[in-house]
């Protein structure tokens, strides 16, 4: 399943379940960085939403405030369980009344009176066997210790496959069957881009994304190293993401570049970015762009589609270099326009079909996908 249509399929999973027997935990395995995690946290805030309770990312200082008011929230509980002890899950055993007894800590309580989602991340790269053990208690009986969790919360599992991490293991068939297991495929450069641009807005470098469309067949969005262990950093969208944030903020050396996304990638990128182009005057002189390089003419593709949105009101001027980049390739322009925030897109659309509806032809694809937003 791509990493885009994971959430949706998880909210409904989460929605057909019903009670400690009928709701079923999930086992995400994916490649490193391509966002399981992240889109764990996305889906606790969608149910949050869908259930009208308020979203809250658990710590133990908001632990009081939730048991006074259990059902007014949806509770996000994240466990990295290479970082945990048994007790951490289970509870800590206390002498009482001559007897021994697993006191629940806060979060198990927490999540025993509210509805939300228990995280339990890395669960394949876990060297210690006690750990894994007390995580099977969670997912077999959904219990910390004695502690039942309340029926509307999910339990989500998220590792890595023997091949995309040096320390994965294979877990154990009982606790598989248990289990609904779900192979994660890594997301397109476009869905990644589209991410990017729902999270961040206009504050990335679009110049990242310029360069994994020029270098699509390369597939640069994720390469996991081959070897079983490594010092040399590797490009997974995670760093992608990284990368483009603090390129928007001027911090983009070779340093940079290579620390983030291995030296083959990193360096290929660094060059990439010496591409000069001058936007402003490819809008003055649109015949220009046939004098490009391959690279070039894909850093203008983006970087046009940031100037329009900035004008977005009045984008006319760009309109002889938009039909200069048609007549060469349909990519260039489809590549303008997925490159833009929806919302700029919509209002660009109708500028641009008022002035050549044939442009409904060459942008099919995503003039009927946003068709009656258009219109509207």
């Amino acid at each position: 399943m791509r990493i885009s249509d994971l959430e949706s399929y998880l909210a409904t999973v989460y929605k057909a379940g019903t009670g400690n027997r009928g709701r079923v935990s999930v086992l995400l395995l994916g490649a490193p960085g391509i966002g399981k995690s992240l889109t764990c946290y996305s889906l606790a805030q969608r149910l949050a939403k869908a259930l009208g309770k308020e979203f809250i990312d658990y710590n133990d200082d908001q632990a009081e405030k939730i048991l006074a008011q259990p059902e007014k929230y949806f509770v996000f509980a994240d466990f990295r369980l290479t970082e945990c002890e048994p007790s951490d899950l289970l509870g800590i055993p206390r002498e009482v009344d001559g007897a021994v007894r697993f006191s629940p800590l806060l979060w198990a309580k927490c999540l025993s009176k509210s509805a939300g989602l228990l995280l339990l991340d890395e669960i394949t790269n876990v060297q210690r066997p006690d750990v894994i053990t007390s995580a099977y208690k969670l997912i077999f009986d959904r219990k910390a210790g004695w502690t039942r969790f309340h029926d509307d919360v999910m339990i989500v599992a998220c590792g890595n496959r023997p091949e995309e991490s040096s320390v994965a293991s294979m877990l154990p068939v009982p606790l598989i069957s248990r289990m609904l297991v779900i192979t994660v495929e890594p997301p397109t450069v476009q869905s990644w881009a589209d991410w990017m641009t729902s999270t961040y807005g206009d504050d990335w470098d679009r110049r990242t994304y310029a360069f994994m469309k020029r270098f699509e067949d390369e597939n640069y969005l994720i390469q996991v190293p081959k070897k079983p262990e490594t010092l040399e950093a590797y490009p997974v969208p995670r760093t992608w993401s990284v990368a483009s944030l603090l390129m928007h903020k001027g911090v983009c050396s070779d340093d940079t570049l290579v620390g983030l996304l291995g030296y083959e990638v990193g360096t290929k990128l660094e060059a990439f970015l010496k591409v000069n182009v001058d936007i402003e005057e490819l809008i003055r002189t649109p015949e220009g762009f046939a004098r490009l390089d391959l690279d070039g003419k894909y850093m203008v593709a983006v970087m046009l589609g940031t100037w329009i949105s900035k004008h977005i009101q009045d984008p006319k001027k760009a309109y002889p270099l938009l039909d200069a980049m048609s007549q060469e390739s349909k990519e260039f322009l489809v590549l303008t326009c997925m490159s833009m925030q929806k919302k700029s897109l919509i209002q660009f659309l109708r500028h641009l079909f008022t002035y050549q509806p044939s442009y409904k032809d060459v942008l099919s694809e995503i003039a009927i996908k946003l068709k009656d937003e258009i219109a509207g």
